[in-house]
């Protein structure tokens, strides 16, 4: 009997399992809910089919890159029919019983619901709205500086086309601005002295000094991004890693490293050395039981360097070509072979291919790995391809994190897909090529960001509507944990900064990652759990109540503070003002008499869970 020849049946073929001999498999009914093509079919067509109709990759002459490349088909005509699930080639293909043109094959047929899914994706019109990745597109990594004119500010030089559009509307007062540049940089609030000594000063480029001089406080800056850094390198301080084996501990070396504002290139060098100071950095977390081939220690340091200093993801491509960038398994094994004493077979979705990972860098125009090289060597010879100045994917990373801190929102968001489009790109191309240009001061970045206009408008509420985002100035943020619990321990003058301290149920409550895992980014949705811990929990009662009362009682004895003079430095330190009459009233009614200690931490409780003082407007 002649063989059949299939065209497109080749296509969603060589998917999945051919069950020989099958029955056609029951045809599901399509799924009753809206589908969306990002959230619910790009995934099933991923694993699926992207192996043979992905990347580049058109078996059967079928290409699943796009709607239009999915309707064309392959050599037996188009895949699918709008509209009709029923009658698409697609379809009828997951169901078949026929062994050569079940799809896909080699693989386990689809499930019932995903079946489903993709019979409501096209009977509701094959809605496409994200596009898949396409992995023969280029991204250009090199360094870039947009000429701008001399004078002032830089960002705002580069901002002020962009607003011409939508001018600013409104500034900040100077009790504002300060209260912002103090949480920014040290975490802390000012004291009232520093409000004072800041309010004093009538020079027109008092905010400029104000930045310079917060930025010049070695150990509170050093206190405050301790926080930032930890998230990011997975430090965990006094954490305990999964199965009580010790995380990653870098703190001593961090410290030194934030203190001395060591250069980006020299800092990124150094934990990419593995050298005895940072070597806990790229051990990762060790897992107990079987180990999954993507959850190696090797491909951990690769997933982890990808994430911390170039912004991309490698997590699916630790398993199979990604779908949600351009970066495929080999180019993850590729890299997790760099820290590797042995070659690595490449391991599909816990499949092993029976083929040796080749020794590259992700972007290979950077320059070539030598496998014959000993670790050590690779180690650093990795570190100079991540700091060459022609590695602006590095700066351009870096510069978005440090926006995003200041401004609520990064330039390119999210900040791990750094091969997205920034809402700005001449002011991050800016930014980046300028921090390499200043021998990557940090700090110099911060400053000039501190300083522009952009930062000193007043704060906004933006919200996930879907549209295109639109600068209209920082947004509100929420205090971090650290900085929740260091204001309030500056207010109680208990001497000690949250950094140095375990995970608590309050401090989990108020974001704080347990560091496992590299977190970019915290979840600053306020939430019932939060609201309990801060109003009944043991640990905001415990400070509170009995550190902070011991400390209130020296203040109330020493000082012999009337409860307007207290409330007025209470006010002032925690929310840069001083309390309204209406506020003082209501403390009078309710606290009547002299002030007493317990009276005292009353009233620093009713601070702490003002929205006021969780926020950075």
């Amino acid at each position: 009997m002649k063989r059949r020849h299939f065209g497109f049946l080749a296509s969603m073929v060589i998917c999945a399992a051919a069950l020989a001999g099958e029955k056609a498999h029951p045809l599901p009914p399509a799924s009753e809910k809206k589908i969306s093509f990002g959230k619910d079919v790009k995934a099933i067509l991923a694993h699926t089919c992207f192996e043979c109709h992905g990347s580049g990759k058109k078996k059967g002459g079928l290409s699943m890159l796009s709607r239009e490349s999915l309707l064309k088909g392959g050599e037996d005509g188009p895949g699918v029919v709008v509209g009709k699930s029923a009658d698409s080639a697609l379809i009828k293909r997951l169901v078949s019983g026929d062994p050569e043109e079940v799809m896909p094959q080699k693989k386990e047929r689809l499930k019932d619901d995903e079946i489903a899914i993709l019979r409501a994706w096209i009977d509701q019109g094959l809605v496409w709205d994200e596009p898949i990745i396409d992995r023969e597109k280029k991204i250009n990594i090199a360094p870039r500086k947009p000429a701008i004119a001399e004078g002032g500010n830089p960002i705002d030089t580069i901002l002020t086309p962009y607003f011409a559009k939508s001018p600013p509307q409104k500034f900040v007062d100077d009790a504002v601005f300060a209260r912002r540049v103090y949480l920014d940089v040290t975490g802390l609030p000012p004291t009232p002295a520093q409000f004072d000594e800041f309010a004093a000063d009538k020079a027109p480029d008092k905010r400029e000094k104000l930045v310079q001089k917060v930025l010049g406080d070695v150990n509170g800056y050093a206190a405050h991004w301790m926080t930032f850094w930890s998230d990011i390198l997975r430090n965990g301080t006094t954490l305990a890693g999964i199965d009580g084996h010790a995380n990653v501990n870098i703190t001593p070396w961090l410290d030194a490293a934030l203190k001395n504002n060591m250069p980006y290139n020299q800092f990124v060098s150094d934990l990419l050395s593995g050298k005895k100071e940072t070597e806990a950095f790229l051990a990762g977390v060790v897992m107990r039981g079987v180990v999954p081939a993507s959850q190696t220690k090797e491909m951990q340091a690769a997933q982890t360097i990808g994430q911390v200093f170039l912004g991309v993801q490698l997590k699916c491509a630790s398993c199979h070509d990604s779908f949600v960038s351009r970066f495929t398994l080999e180019d993850a094994y590729g890299l997790a072979t760099v820290f590797s004493d042995k070659p690595l077979e490449l391991v599909r979705c816990e499949v092993p291919q029976g083929k040796t990972a080749k020794m590259r860098f992700l972007y290979s125009e950077l320059g070539d790995m030598d496998a014959a090289l000993p670790r050590p060597q690779r180690l650093a010879r990795l570190g100079e391809l991540m700091t060459k100045k022609e590695n602006g994917q590095l700066t351009r990373t870096i510069v978005n994190r440090l926006w995003g801190r200041f401004f609520g929102r990064a330039l390119i968001d999210p900040v791990d897909e750094m091969e997205n489009p920034a809402w700005n790109p001449d002011l991050l191309d800016w930014l980046a090529s300028d921090l390499a240009d200043s021998g990557y001061d940090l700090k110099k970045t911060m400053a000039r960001m501190l300083t522009s206009k952009a930062y000193q408008m007043a704060s906004v509420e933006y919200k996930k509507d879907g549209k295109e985002f639109v600068f209209r100035g920082p947004a509100i943020r929420r205090v971090s944990a650290e900085q929740y619990l260091d204001a309030t321990y500056a207010l109680l003058a208990i001497p000690r900064r949250a950094y140095q301290e375990k995970n608590t149920p309050l401090m989990e409550s108020l974001g704080r990652p347990d560091r496992n895992n590299v977190a970019t980014t915290r979840d600053s949705d306020a939430s019932t759990l939060q609201a309990l811990e801060l109003i009944n929990g043991p640990d905001m009662q415990k400070i509170v109540y009995a550190e902070g009362a011991k400390q209130l009682q020296a203040l109330v004895t020493e000082t012999k503070a009337s409860k307007a003079d207290f409330m007025a430095r209470i006010y002032l330190q925690a929310l840069g003002r001083k309390p309204t009459a209406q506020e003082f009233s209501a403390v009078e009614s309710a606290f009547p008499g002299a002030l007493t200690k317990d009276m005292a931490a009353d009233i620093v409780w009713a601070v702490l869970m003002l929205p006021e003082f969780q926020l950075i407007r």
